[in-house]
């Protein structure tokens, strides 16, 4: 959470439960969606970010998803 308040002006955070089917394991897990204004340095620094999370939590991946832009009406 640290991290993410350091990296970011602001984050949602939601609790979910979570399955591998190739592993048959269940997992209690957060979710984080964070809004920012995309840029190639941006997307460098959230990928290194993304290997130290996984060798953090020993982890085969940790998913990511970057959404098209979005206005609100």
């Amino acid at each position: 959470m640290v991290e993410i308040e350091r990296f970011f002006s602001g984050y949602q955070r939601m609790h979910i439960n979570g399955w591998n089917s190739e592993d048959n394991v269940k997992d209690d897990l957060y979710r984080f969606e964070i809004d920012l204004i995309v840029s190639p340095a941006k997307v460098a620094a959230i990928l290194r970010w993304k290997h130290v999370l996984e060798r953090r939590f020993e982890q085969r991946s940790i998913y990511m998803r970057l959404s098209e832009r979005a206005f609100w009406l």
